[in-house]
């Protein structure tokens, strides 16, 4: 898979790629090749770029952002491009087919699936939102010999027996997974931040202003920062994007006006 990236600003500003139709094509296609959500993206990987996160790849593909880091985006497009399709993880890919009983673990043997731990399957599946792709391509570096079909099998009451340290590595993985509305909606702090002194809460009427201005201008927080001339110190265009997207609730008084002033004195779309 291959994709150029568009730069969104002069050379000054490198970093900074569009997020354009066909980025945001390529990046569904190929989350629906791979089976891969946001949130499994970039979970257990020790080298993720400061400041990405699944919500970041959320707002990419939804098209609610118009620029990203380049680095960002270059690190999702190598991690989805080397990633197996979902073909493949049902198939021999991760476990080729053999003849005969499929091998299991040393000393290990199979256990009848009880109605209660079926039901703690379905309950953990169900608390995390997880699929059958996210648990077998989580549990494919474990040697647990769980496929998507066996798992779905389990969860469905069509498999009657499991390898126990199988079935005791599935159950680890889902408990280690986080809510699945811890992952989507994110806790927002409300009031002054314990950061700074000064901070107050943005007012409603303040993300309305600039909403509006963000409307009638086309420019995000950080298209609007590049064209900023003795700007506050501090004052960044992410923080203004964090403020439009409500991912921050306070600021301090003067940069909100600041950013308030530049949108106005902009010329519309």
């Amino acid at each position: 898979m291959e994709y150029t990236l568009q730069k969104s600003a002069p050379a000054v500003d490198a970093q900074y790629v569009a997020i354009t139709r066909d980025l945001r094509r390529l990046l569904k296609s190929e989350i629906r090749r791979t089976g891969l959500q946001p949130r499994f993206i970039l979970k257990g990987r020790p080298d993720i770029p400061a400041g990405l996160d699944a919500r970041t790849i959320n707002s990419w593909i939804r098209g609610t952002v118009r620029d990203a880091r380049s680095a960002h985006v270059a690190y999702v497009i190598r991690i989805l491009a080397d990633a197996p399709s979902v073909q493949e993880l049902s198939g021999a890919a991760i476990h080729p087919a053999k003849t005969g009983p499929r091998p299991v673990a040393n000393g290990s043997t199979r256990c009848a699936v009880t109605a209660e731990m079926r039901d703690t399957l379905v309950q953990e599946i169900k608390r995390t939102g997880a699929t059958a792709i996210d648990l077998a391509r989580m549990c494919s570096g474990s040697d647990s010999g769980l496929t998507v079909g066996m798992i779905r099998g389990l969860s469905s009451g069509k498999i009657a027996t499991v390898v126990l340290p199988h079935w005791e590595a599935l159950l680890a993985h889902l408990k280690s997974l986080p809510d699945e509305a811890a992952i989507a909606v994110r806790p927002r702090s409300v009031g002054v931040t314990p950061r700074a002194k000064g901070y107050r809460p943005i007012s409603a009427d303040e993300f309305a202003a600039l909403q509006l201005e963000r409307k009638r201008t086309g420019l995000s927080g950080v298209e609007l920062f590049r064209r900023a001339v003795g700007a506050p110190e501090h004052l960044n265009g992410k923080m203004i994007s964090a403020w439009l997207h409500q991912q921050t609730r306070s600021a301090l008084p003067e940069h909100i006006a600041y950013a308030l002033a530049l949108y106005r004195a902009q010329p519309d779309e």
